[in-house]
């Protein structure tokens, strides 16, 4: 079950789990247990802060209705103005954009929310599914804004479109031609994850969910505190 009473909740859920994957080392990324990393992850922690100011801030303003593209773009701006190694973040805002907007959609409804897995996807189904044009221009407003590499040869291999996220030209572009957020990903979805999630409304982080995460909660004791949550990101919630 998805519980919340507040979209200040599920912000600060976001947050957590944001910091958990910054901070948890992977090889060939930035790792905090490394001294000569530490200026690079510095600046990963100054991002993450600015995008959920940037997330807190948008839905106090918008507590009816979400415009998926207004918060990307928002979140993208100060994620990238708050530190100096450009995109640090941007798929982090890609992926829990959709997943805040569904929950605030469904707050709508009530004073706070008890619902299902199976109608939270479909609230986020949804949400994607309706995303307009406009969204979809300031989608790409973003991206040029954040300069995420590989863009040209994604996976080494050079890919063309008319809605070239490099183009500054292609906001005007997807306006022009009235097109769906959703359809922008399209083309995408066979060499990037995050596009194949929007496409298929998350199949493979439901699979993580379903299969490994919701069998194995019983293996977490709820007193349990993170140790690197609580002493090395002083803003984040205790």
């Amino acid at each position: 079950m998805i519980n919340f009473s507040t979209i200040s909740e599920a912000i600060k859920l976001v947050q957590k789990a944001s910091f958990l994957e910054i901070s948890t080392p992977k090889p060939g990324n930035i790792d905090s247990n490394r001294k000569e990393d530490m200026h690079f992850f510095v600046d990963f922690t100054k991002g993450l802060d600015a995008i959920i100011d940037a997330f807190s801030h948008y839905f106090l303003q918008n507590k009816i209705a979400s415009s998926i593209g207004t918060l990307i773009k928002s979140a993208a701006y100060k994620m990238i103005d708050a530190q100096k190694h450009g995109n640090v973040l941007l798929g982090h805002i890609l992926l829990y954009a959709p997943l805040l907007c569904a929950v605030n959609e469904k707050l709508q409804k009530g004073s706070s929310i008890n619902i299902s897995w199976d109608e939270f996807w479909a609230e986020v189904e949804f949400i994607i599914q309706n995303a307009n044009e406009e969204d979809a221009a300031l989608l790409a407003e973003a991206i040029l804004y954040a300069r995420p590499g590989g863009l040209k040869n994604p996976g080494g291999v050079p890919f063309t479109t008319k809605y070239d996220f490099t183009d500054p030209n292609s906001p005007k572009n997807i306006r022009d031609d009235k097109v769906a957020l959703k359809n922008l990903f399209q083309e995408s979805a066979h060499f990037d994850l995050i596009s194949r999630e929007y496409i298929q409304t998350y199949s493979f982080s439901r699979k993580i969910i379903e299969t490994w995460l919701i069998p194995n909660l019983k293996c977490y004791s709820t007193d349990r505190k993170s140790t690197r949550l609580n002493s090395s990101h002083g803003k984040l919630p205790r």
